[in-house]
């Protein structure tokens, strides 16, 4: 399977991905294939490629919609609000809360 296929799996079933042996089960890729590609792809581990499509996923809820932290989180796929505040808060610098008040402001 192509890297691309792999990462459009991904991107369009990120609430259903829980790991990366979810998508190398998914795909039928043994998981240290699936690192190997992701390595050589996209210069990261395809744990970091999940991690930064939620994130991405999040920015664009947070910029774009009204629904809560936990709806959020729940629909890219973390178990909880506080993991996906944590997750996004180290990836970010900014607290969710932050972030979707620096979009608002920014949109006019």
């Amino acid at each position: 399977m192509e890297l691309q296929e792999i990462k459009g799996i991904i991107e369009h079933s990120i609430k259903k991905v829980r790991s990366v042996a979810d998508i190398a089960q998914r795909t039928g890729m043994p998981l240290e294939d699936l690192n190997a590609e992701f390595v050589h792809g996209e210069g990261i581990s395809a744990a970091k490629y999940v991690r930064k499509v939620r994130i991405q996923a999040m920015q664009d809820l947070l910029a774009t919609t009204r629904l809560a932290n936990a709806e959020i989180a729940k629909l890219v796929g973390y178990g909880t609000e506080e993991s996906a505040s944590r997750a996004f808060k180290n990836a970010t610098g900014m607290t969710m809360r932050a972030y979707r008040l620096m979009a608002i402001s920014q949109k006019g």
